[in-house]
């Protein structure tokens, strides 16, 4: 705490007064200055409770009336040290502390914490707890003899989070009240995480979520019937084909280090799962074709899949179980689809995000010969240029598409700009987009990401000579186009656009207006009519 001056003064004067006695008569000898440090530190602490101890006399009233609720309630705030620093400070903080089981019920041991100290603290924290519902957190390898202090009390065990794979002794005790369960991946680990026998059925009434490394499944086909939330390793290849026979009720399913020959599970998902998320060992790119066909007619609020190879499987799975208008953004190595919910209803949403997918290894022929069909309740379509120059030469059609956003965020989107690719080619390339209203070309590639210092100027170029030429030649749509913007990193500079041209250009493609907005598309730097 803060001492006051006078309390200062007073530690000094005490403190130089033994200094000055000790320098008098023993400076010359080692071991005068051996009992030098150690009375300074005697006087030093001896002073400081002191003066703690009349702080709390002549504050003690003003302690006093906060009610023991309340203080108790702000002490939830506090992590375990400073709770106990805290029931140093005075009489009544120490009884009240005490008296609130609440505050001692999570057991969080750090790696900073020795075997004997771990011990000592979990002993203290298990006593004080009472009979309430625990929460212990072991964050490095838990000693034999911490856990064998735990283990009476496994019966109140709420949340379990252990680092390391633990015996199978350790899980078999009789845990009625726990929740969550958490096992947190070794570095090199050899054996998986098995999941107790004794859990089924009714053995765990109350486990509501798994996380778990590598594991390994009861060798009793029964059910978990509680547990809502799996998300585990694929590292030591667990046989999961009958996942969802042991957990009929599962909400999400997430699934790491996955490989193109991974037994995942099979069969028909629980009418519960919403969510799914696959992700392939070290980033791999592989063909999630097969690990995701159960979910073919079983529509997911959210699918994630990491490193997948092809965009067609994940596509046609998420538009065929659907009949909603949809959006798609292609950028950046990254996919996503999203559905239009009824009204503000989030739980009609669908996502769907694809990891290192880059614009040159989307087979769009594949995609349209499986997705073509359900492209056609497509309203909204954000993609980088070199894809949509790709995407060009299937000859879409995306009857009510209304909103097309034209991405140039890394290099392959910087060479279509200045070479755009359809303008050399005798082959047609067409967009069908009857309902098209709006076009925006949005620049996130800058010199800074290795852009060319003129990637601006290049891209108005693109906009006012190669856009006026697909609009006219290439994208056939209905009535007048209401906008057309333009978003870059030297939009900030006015005298950086033409904007003459930017009228001219707006009368002859028929449009309402034209915007030209700032980096983060906040507000109007030129509008032309």
């Amino acid at each position: 705490m803060d001492l006051f001056t006078g309390q200062k003064d007073e530690i000094y004067a005490r403190t130089f007064g033994i200094l000055g006695d000790l320098l008098d008569n023993r400076a010359s000898s080692r071991d005068a200055f051996v009992d030098l440090s150690t009375t300074l530190s005697r006087a030093f602490h001896g002073a400081m409770a002191d003066s703690a101890e009349e702080w709390n006399r002549s504050r003690s009233s003003i302690v006093r009336r906060i009610p023991p609720e309340v203080l108790a309630h702000c002490a939830l705030w506090l992590d375990f040290d400073d709770r106990v620093t805290a029931s140093h400070i005075c009489r009544h903080f120490r009884a009240v502390m005490l008296d609130a089981p609440t505050l001692w019920a999570c057991v969080k041991i750090t790696s900073s914490l020795s075997d004997d100290v771990g011990l000592h603290k979990v002993q203290s924290l298990l006593h004080r707890s009472a009979a309430l519902p625990l929460e212990i957190c072991f964050m490095r390898g838990a000693s034999s003899s911490e856990i064998e202090s735990c283990r009476p009390q496994f019966h109140r065990l709420r949340i379990l989070e252990l680092s390391g794979v633990p015996t199978p002794a350790v899980l078999e005790f009789p845990m009625p009240v726990l929740e969550i369960f958490i096992v947190s991946p070794g570095s090199q680990q050899q054996t998986p995480v098995q999941i107790p026998a004794s859990w089924t059925g009714d053995g765990a009434p109350e486990l509501r979520v798994l996380a778990l490394p590598a594991f390994s499944l009861p060798d009793v086909l029964q059910p978990l019937r509680t547990v809502t939330h799996f998300s585990a390793s694929m590292k030591l290849h667990p046989d999961a084909g009958q996942l969802f026979t042991y957990f009929p009720r599962l909400i999400a399913l997430s699934l790491n280090d996955v490989t193109h020959d991974s037994l995942v599970p099979r069969g028909s998902p629980p009418p519960s799962l919403e969510a799914l998320a696959l992700t392939a060992v070290n980033d791999t790119a592989i063909d999630y074709t097969d690990h995701i066909e159960p979910y073919a007619t079983h529509p997911l609020r959210r699918i994630l899949l990491g490193s997948s190879l092809t965009l067609a499987p994940p596509l046609r799975i998420f538009t065929q179980t659907h009949e909603r208008p949809w959006s798609m953004s292609i950028k950046l190595g990254l996919a996503e689809l999203r559905t239009y919910g009824n009204g503000e209803d989030d739980d009609m949403e669908c996502i769907v995000i694809l990891g290192a997918i880059e614009s040159g290894i989307i087979e769009w022929p594949l995609v349209w010969e499986n997705t073509g069909a359900y492209f056609t309740r497509l309203v909204d379509l954000d993609i980088s240029l070199a894809a949509f120059a790709d995407l060009m030469w299937i000859n879409p059609s995306m009857p009510r598409l209304r909103n097309l956003v034209i991405g140039v965020h890394d290099p392959d989107d910087e060479d279509e700009v200045e070479f755009p690719s359809w303008t050399d080619s005798s082959e047609s390339v067409s967009l069908i987009a009857s309902e098209l209203r709006a076009i925006s070309l949005v620049v996130t590639f800058d010199a800074e990401g290795g852009a060319m210092p003129e990637i601006d100027r290049l891209c108005l170029r693109w906009l006012e000579v190669a856009l006026p030429d697909l609009l006219r030649n290439c994208v056939v749509y209905n009535g007048l186009l209401e906008r057309i913007s333009y978003s870059g990193p030297g939009t900030g500079n006015q005298n950086a656009f033409p904007i003459q041209l930017l009228r001219e250009f707006a009368q002859n493609v028929f449009l309402d207006d034209i915007q030209v907005l700032d980096a983060e598309n906040q507000s109007d730097q030129a509008v032309a009519t």
